[in-house]
């Protein structure tokens, strides 16, 4: 089943993480997938429970731990925050999202809140045709209380929404991939969108369409609110991006300043650049690449439905690791 060959690229993911994560009890010590699976990371092999409420996301989800103790403190879900034992937190519904949206529910701390806040990034769009937007919550866990919801964050964009550490590792940068031009239906001319987050710069109403850093994306969108994702290296030096119909790319990250070196173009075999595919990811490391692609098809990709490979940075060809079965 569909369902199944995402969990299976999903959990590889994890597993290739958790090689380099151990036994440590952290902010990312749980999973929560939209289908009624939490894994618990803090185990090994980790723990599977079945018993929290679901929504029914597909893929619009996000889980936030207690980053010394590791205990589950909410889960997001289509839509709606709730905390570890499936009770919604105050105001923790009405989010909006949407349930197959690739990248649209992220939670980062809000910089100075000492962990208590949170911010959870989300975005709607109903699908690949039409352009979606980005917002920004503001989830207290201290309270169980979601304090803000479905504040402006970018119009226009596609699937493609995350963030990583600043240099100075106090605070973030937001990053959204959205096309340049609002009305554009097809073959759309894009951006990745940058907000640096601290502690003396939050988000808000002002920087809404306002971003810090703006970078032209190496290949047009072929919709403006096309699959897509965003991934950042865990040594804050590279940025990856997939878009379905466009390809694979990545490029130097300066995570002091934002600013995004030239971008390679990955190559599936010594011949052939990726065309397809809208899933991506580094491994922990920061020297390999992880993408979903789709040889058969013309341009667009079922990214959950394609062979898995790997390509090494630097190197002129991928490697197919798993073959869709």
């Amino acid at each position: 089943m569909i369902r199944n060959r995402l969990l299976k690229f999903t959990l590889l993911l994890f597993f290739i993480a958790l090689s380099q994560m151990g036994s440590a009890q952290t902010f990312d010590a749980h999973w929560w997938n939209g289908q009624g699976y939490l894994m618990d990371f803090r185990t090994t092999p980790p723990t599977i429970t079945c018993d929290l409420t679901s929504d029914g996301a597909f893929e619009a989800t996000s889980a936030w731990s207690d980053p010394v103790t590791g205990n589950l403190l909410f889960y997001a879900d289509l839509g709606t925050v709730r905390d570890e034992n499936g009770v919604l937190y105050t105001n923790g519904n009405g989010i909006n999202t949407n349930a197959t949206r690739t990248q649209m529910a992220v939670a980062m701390p809000v910089p100075g809140t000492n962990l208590e806040q949170i911010y959870l990034l989300h975005g709607d769009g109903s699908n690949e045709d039409n352009g979606g937007t980005a917002y920004y919550s503001i989830i207290d866990v201290s309270t169980k209380t979601v304090i803000s919801s479905n504040n402006l964050l970018q119009n226009n964009t596609t699937e493609a929404l995350y963030g990583t550490n600043n240099g100075a590792m106090c605070g973030a940068w937001v990053a959204t991939m959205a096309n340049d031009v609002g009305s554009c239906t097809s073959n759309c001319a894009g951006s990745i969108m940058l907000w640096q987050v601290d502690s003396a710069n939050f988000l808000s109403a002002a920087r809404a369409n306002n971003p810090d850093v703006t970078v032209s994306l190496p290949a047009n969108i072929p919709s403006r609110g096309e699959r897509a994702s965003i991934r950042f290296s865990r040594q804050n030096d590279r940025i990856a991006i997939a878009i379905e119909g466009a390809g694979i790319f990545y490029a130097s990250f300066n995570s002091t300043t934002g600013a995004i070196g030239t971008w390679t173009h990955v190559p599936r075999t010594t011949t052939a650049l990726t065309s397809t595919g809208y899933s991506v990811e580094f491994s922990p490391d920061g020297s390999r690449i992880f993408y979903a692609h789709d040889n058969s098809s013309s341009t667009f990709a079922v990214g959950w439905q394609s062979p898995l490979y790997m390509h090494v940075i630097g190197s002129n060809t991928s490697v197919n690791i798993e073959n869709n079965s």
